[in-house]
């Protein structure tokens, strides 16, 4: 990385693109949740074992999975605020595996 930048090439781009940086999207992890803040956390595991480590990377009580509104409906009743829910997305940063395989 360092060469390139020292020759003026932008990698801006590729930092940027699929290769570095991928978005996933299992089953076994919360699609939604009503916490609103962005998270970074470090993984140093196995790619193939991240699917069953949410539990592990995301330990805090704040991280359970958000409890489904009975049958579905997600009304509020009177006196009960109905909380917001919002997508998330996971993305995993491979930069730092690099320096392992070089």
């Amino acid at each position: 990385m360092c060469s390139l930048m020292s020759k003026g090439i932008t990698i801006a781009p590729l930092l940027a693109s699929e290769i570095f940086c991928h978005d996933f999207d299992f089953d076994e992890w919360p699609a939604t949740h009503t916490e609103p803040d962005s998270f970074r956390r470090p993984y140093n595991g196995s790619l193939f074992d991240l699917r069953y480590s949410y539990k592990d990377i995301f330990h805090e009580a704040k991280f359970d999975a958000a409890p489904e509104p009975e049958g579905g409906d997600a009304k509020a009743t009177k006196g009960e605020e109905k909380e917001k829910v919002y997508k998330i997305r996971y993305q995993i940063n491979m930069i730092p595996i690099l320096d392992e395989h070089i």
